[in-house]
């Protein structure tokens, strides 16, 4: 069951998840969407070792899908942020561009004390942001960097 918080953005806004399996990118087309109807929402976690799950909701989750997840057991680094497409960027200058300017989107949320790559795909966050940021600043690097992922690995 999901809770509505709504933060729908607009065509030239950064935001927005998917609940996409990061697996389904390999071999999909991804067309051009429209993105005003991209929302970032807060749902309940199946996981009761969640205390929060964020989503981005996309038409095109393989490419711009973000999960970000709050561990309830108060760890030292409590979020992890996924990036759906991360896991099949790895041509090179796009792989380090992608990479570095997650980090550096991550770094600047407000409450952010640290970040770190876990995974190709999953970054982890130390301190005591808000989850709609995080997920925000995700989703912008990922649209600003959309068209050239895009044409990487679907075109």
């Amino acid at each position: 069951m999901s809770r509505a918080l709504d933060l729908t953005f607009g065509s030239g806004s950064r935001g927005g998840l998917g609940r996409a399996v990061a697996g389904h990118a390999s071999g999909s087309y991804c067309p051009r969407v429209d993105r005003s109807r991209d929302e970032i929402r807060r749902v309940e976690p199946e996981d009761g070792e969640l205390s929060e799950e964020w989503l981005r909701e996309t038409s095109e989750p393989d490419l711009r899908g973000i999960n970000v997840t709050r561990w309830a057991d108060g760890v030292d680094w409590p979020w992890q942020i996924g990036v759906y497409v991360a896991e099949f960027v790895r041509e090179e200058p796009l792989e380090s561009e992608l990479r570095r300017r997650l980090g550096e989107a991550l770094r600047a949320v407000a409450g952010v004390e640290d970040v770190a790559e876990q995974d190709r795909e999953v970054w982890i966050v130390r301190g005591e942001a808000s989850g709609a940021a995080l997920t925000a600043a995700a989703a912008g690097v990922v649209d600003e960097m959309a068209d050239r992922l895009r044409a990487a690995l679907f075109e």
